[in-house]
């Protein structure tokens, strides 16, 4: 059985629980790509 109500609920709860994980994802990765962009001027 497919309820795509509760699918529904239980992906915005999972996006609710993982936005501030992705916020920290992204701040890492833009970092790392200034840090890669700094070596590459510095060559």
């Amino acid at each position: 059985t497919f309820d795509p109500i509760s699918v529904e609920v239980k992906i915005s709860q999972a996006q609710g629980r993982c936005s501030d994980f992705a916020k920290e994802v992204r701040i890492l990765s833009e970092v790392r790509f200034y840090q890669r962009g700094s070596d590459f001027v510095k060559e």
